[in-house]
């Protein structure tokens, strides 16, 4: 293009023999013809042709052609096959979001359930990772509403006895955590219902979990006639729900133990 194409003066060589010097001060835009412009030729000197790439888009045309159709390769439109075709560019298809397996979440959260117990975090800490993990246990439930199995129902439990032993942790009258508003501390009986109260919430939504969990166990995907190891794992698995309601009953009509 002759906007983009310079010609830069130079002088010529001295008498040294070293050859033409270009200078960067003396270079103005030529006509863009290739064997010297008229205005090089009347002052005597000589002028190097020069392609400048700036503002230069590859394909421009091409793609502002009358047969531009999107930005679909041609290869796609072609009446090969596209398979054998060696000028695809791409046959991929469009990326997908793959969601986690359920499993596998639920086995994370029960490290984070673990640690979080070892680490005795504040009691506000406590709250989030409790509501946290019964939204995620909730969702997982609803996940396996039509495809439960007695390892989805034992992995959960397992999440929900740590989830339960996070609670009790934290309403432990020897470890009460210190209860702040701003620069208000929260002492003596009045830390005790406040504690009381929060942790009396979680135990009520973490029984809404548990009653959900104990009535898919009707679901589970049991093929054919139960072997005597699948009936052992239904009665296990009624048990420990039993146990996680009186732990829970604890926590909302106890109080702090």
């Amino acid at each position: 293009m002759a906007a983009t194409q310079q010609r830069y003066l130079s002088s010529q060589s001295d008498q040294t023999g070293q050859g033409l010097a270009y200078s960067v001060d003396d270079q103005v835009k030529c006509s863009g013809e290739k064997n010297g412009c008229r205005r090089c030729r009347a002052l005597g000197t000589t002028c190097r042709y020069n392609i400048s790439m700036v503002g230069r888009v590859p394909g421009v045309r091409q793609r502002h052609g009358k047969n531009h159709d999107g930005d679909r390769p041609e290869a796609g439109l072609a009446d090969e096959d596209p398979i054998i075709t060696p000028s695809l560019a791409c046959v991929a298809p469009f990326p997908t979001y793959l969601a986690p397996d359920s499993s596998l979440a639920v086995c994370r959260l029960i490290e984070l359930l673990d640690v979080s117990i070892r680490r005795s975090p504040p009691l506000d800490e406590v709250m989030r990772i409790s509501r946290a993990a019964a939204t995620q246990l909730e969702t997982v439930l609803t996940d396996w509403v039509s495809s439960s199995s007695a390892s989805h129902e034992c992995v959960c439990c397992v999440a929900v006895n740590l989830a339960i032993s996070l609670l009790e942790t934290s309403a432990t009258d020897s470890v009460l955590p210190i209860v702040r508003f701003g620069t208000l501390t929260v002492e003596g009986e009045a830390r005790r219902s406040v504690v009381q109260t929060m942790v009396r919430g979680e135990a009520q939504r973490w029984l809404e979990v548990v009653d959900r969990l104990q009535r898919g166990q009707g679901t589970m995907s049991l093929p054919g006639v139960p072997s005597v190891g699948e009936q052992s794992v239904v009665r296990v698995l009624s048990f420990w729900c039993e146990e996680f309601g009186r732990r829970l009953g604890g926590l909302v009509y106890g109080g702090v133990y």
